[in-house]
């Protein structure tokens, strides 16, 4: 850099250098870097200051008139800290398994590990921090992509794919005396994507897909009363054929939205009442838009159908669907602003109080893109708080999770590939 000036009475022009360390700076930014005169009259710009802290709960900032940096607390956002579980004895690692919470322990069974289906599980104590392998003896043929529900006594396990087929049984589990008990046959078709749900005394199968390639769509059901050991059929008038469609049971009825045909997304359902075997329509005003694959969760006022896929864009909005208003009951929007990034095969857990959503997959091509945030959803608040990600506990898809009463607790998952081992607890 030089200072360049001109004689007026001779005309002639001189161009001295700049102090060397001199500022060169003209652009007034300073959060772009500082330029200093060097020996060679260059100005050299120097590094911009860091700006970001690597906090994902501040809002870094630099102010360009004074070069100030900033990192402004979000409001309500949680660094979270992940609780390592404990390795001894814990399960394989594994995939598409299912998690389900006796009230002290949490029960792990089946999925796919590195070495194909599986028909091993254990049983975790938070308390402890200890696992204890459940037997295998009178189990379930190895599978994934199963059902479990807990009864209050027992673990019931049923469909699922395993060994090149989709078996259609299943059995239960008893943590009291770990020991299981076949369930008898049944005249459903085997199959994976199919919702279920516990109704406090029927375990409630419906829809998914199964065949001889796993390409039928279904839309047959059946309840299992473990008191009677009996399997009943359920009344037609179902939604039509689909899988991985979201649902809760609402404490009265079984509520299944959305899936996918396996021709197109779906943005309809259907509930159905055990206690009348009878079918309501859900209202569509407000629905939210087709997709497979969505987290829902009953609040017990309201069914949260939230994310999910649709063939090409991942989903990041959702409503709240209260079947106890009007004929068809009512849907309200989701809020949006604060809701996690677009994801699917994600964490969805009900606390009580707030809907936690974490970790899942997205991108533009399926499942490419690992999250490794999430955030917190109040349903009466209509808000949403951010889960920042936490560097020692990966981000994951197709996890097994429950919610403890005190914690989130998810065991294993993978990313793409990969299988994830171990799990992690977090309090908030």
């Amino acid at each position: 850099m030089t200072t360049d000036t001109c004689d007026a009475l001779t005309g002639i022009a001189a161009h001295e250098p700049e102090e060397i360390g001199k500022s060169c700076d003209d652009d007034g930014a300073l959060c772009t870097g500082i330029g200093i005169c060097t020996e060679n009259a260059i100005c050299a710009i120097g590094a911009a200051p860091a700006v970001d802290d690597g906090d994902d709960c501040t809002r870094d900032g630099c102010d360009p008139t004074t070069g100030l940096v900033t990192h402004t607390p979000l409001s309500g956002c949680v660094n979270p800290l992940w609780e390592p579980l404990a390795t001894a004895l814990a399960p394989s690692p594994r995939t598409l398994h299912t998690a389900v919470w006796t009230g002290t322990r949490m029960l792990i069974w089946g999925g796919s590990t590195a070495a194909g289906a599986t028909d091993s599980g254990a049983s975790y104590d938070p308390v402890t921090d200890a696992w204890k392998a459940i037997s295998t003896f009178g189990a379930p043929s190895p599978r994934h992509s199963h059902i479990a529900v807990w009864t209050g006594v027992e673990m019931i396990v049923w469909g699922g794919f395993g060994d090149g087929a989709f078996p259609a049984n299943g059995a239960r589990y008893n943590p009291a005396t770990d020991s299981w008990s076949a369930l008898p046959a049944t005249n459903l078709g085997g199959r994976v994507g199919h919702a279920g749900a516990w109704s406090g005394s029927e375990f409630i199968v419906w829809g998914g897909r199964g065949g001889a390639v796993g390409a039928t769509s279904l839309s047959t059901g059946a309840r299992y009363n473990p008191t009677t050991n009996v399997w009943a059929t359920m009344a037609s008038g179902g939604p039509t054929a689909r899988f991985d469609a979201g649902h809760a049971f609402t404490g009265a009825q079984h509520c299944i939205w959305g899936g996918s045909d396996t021709f197109d997304w779906l943005s309809n359902g259907k509930c159905y009442a055990p206690a009348t075997d009878t079918w309501t329509t859900m209202a569509g005003s407000g629905a939210p838009t087709t997709r497979e694959d969505a987290s829902a969760v009953w609040t017990g006022s309201v069914m949260l159908v939230w994310g999910g896929w649709a063939g090409g864009p991942y989903r990041n909005d959702g409503a709240g669907f209260d079947p106890n208003t009007g004929a068809s009951g009512e849907w309200t929007p989701m809020a949006g602003r604060g809701a996690p990034s677009e994801r699917a095969s994600n964490v969805a857990a009900w606390t009580g109080s707030e809907l936690i959503v974490w970790g899942g997959c997205a991108g533009e091509v399926v499942c490419e893109v690992i999250r490794e945030d999430g955030a917190r959803y109040d349903v009466n608040a209509d808000s949403w708080q951010p889960i920042a990600a936490d560097t020692t506990f990966a981000g994951r898809h197709d996890t097994a999770w429950i919610w403890s009463g005190t914690s989130l607790i998810v065991f294993s998952g993978a990313r793409g590939s990969e299988l994830i081992a171990g799990g992690g607890k977090l309090t908030f």
